[in-house]
């Protein structure tokens, strides 16, 4: 198996939460995404049986850059990534 790991830059993942309008994320501020964010990556993560999404992330075999817009160009990018012929 691979694994494979999807990944956007923090600006547009944020623009994504707030356009999500969550009830919980409606007014959440940049600061307060990335402490959340970085919380949830674990890089700071001294204790060594954790571990958070950052340690899995770096264990990728695959990373997809879902940074830019159009869902079309962002599957196209993955099935040549992947190995998967267009139109499958």
């Amino acid at each position: 198996g691979k694994l494979i790991v999807v990944d956007a830059d923090p600006h547009v993942r944020y623009q994504r939460v707030i356009a999500r309008a969550r009830t919980y994320e409606q007014h959440i501020s940049f600061e307060q995404f990335m402490t959340e964010d970085e919380a949830e990556m674990g890089t700071n993560e001294t204790d060594t049986t954790k571990f958070g999404t950052a340690q899995v992330m770096s264990m990728a075999d695959i990373r997809l850059d879902n940074s830019g817009e159009g869902t079309e160009k962002f599957i196209e990018q993955a099935r040549q990534r992947i190995g998967i012929k267009s139109g499958v």
